[in-house]
């Protein structure tokens, strides 16, 4: 699979996710079924940040544009979560994909300062748990691990998806529905699969498609309730 086929089955699990979120009632077989088909999207879109970190030509650029589109994305997530504009105990998932990003960066920087790279990780995944971003510190901790183990994909696959399994069946500790994240050990078969090539270029379309398939499904969901 190419980074374009990749991206094509995140953005089309996150659309599924958040439409059962917005428009199934909660707690129906249909309602979870939605979410678990979502659980796909996060992971690849954490394999993706590392390959882009590699690929960039700029990472001041890459990482500008993801925190641009977070600002961005702020106000239909909050929608999405709470049906208000504001919405603070949650942030979106770019938040988290950036800090992650950042993640990378400092390994990298400080390849020879490994306490200092520890130090500044500690501190990103403090932020973005403090911030309540989408996944907060636990997707930091899965782009970490695909960067870490980039070498040897099968590895990070199994690593990743063995993590997203015992998350999930140690949040039904504290709710039920905690198991549906175990799902998300589905996406180590097309992440095993990527091939390397970049397929066909829609960059801004790939990021305007959080924002706007949102929004769209917001206005799906007043409109039935008009």
């Amino acid at each position: 699979m190419s980074t374009f086929n990749l991206k094509l089955l995140a953005i089309t699990a996150m659309f599924v996710d958040h439409a059962g979120v917005m428009l199934i009632p909660e707690g129906t077989p249909l309602y979870f079924l939605f979410r678990i088909i979502g659980r796909v999207a996060f992971p690849i879109f954490a394999f993706l940040i590392v390959e882009g970190y590699f690929h960039t030509r700029n990472i001041s650029k890459y990482m500008t544009r993801l925190a641009l589109f977070a600002v961005i994305s702020e106000i239909p997530y909050n929608l999405l979560m709470s049906g208000n504009i504001l919405y603070p105990e949650g942030q979106n998932v770019f938040f988290t994909l950036l800090a992650g990003l950042a993640a990378i960066g400092v390994y990298q920087k400080f390849k020879d300062k490994s306490l200092y790279a520890v130090l500044i990780t500690l501190a990103l995944l403090f932020a973005v748990e403090f911030a309540h971003t989408d996944y907060a510190s636990f997707g930091v901790v899965t782009t970490l691990l695909f960067y870490t183990f980039r070498k040897n994909r099968l590895r990070a696959a199994i690593i990743v998806g063995a993590l997203n399994i015992l998350y999930g069946l140690l949040g039904v500790i504290t709710s039920p529905a905690a198991i549906i994240q175990a799902f998300a050990a589905v996406s180590i078969l097309p992440i095993y699969l990527y091939n390397g090539e970049k397929g066909p270029s829609l960059k801004y379309f790939f990021y305007a498609f959080y924002p706007a398939h949102i929004l769209a499904l917001y206005i799906i969901a007043f409109l039935n309730h008009a």
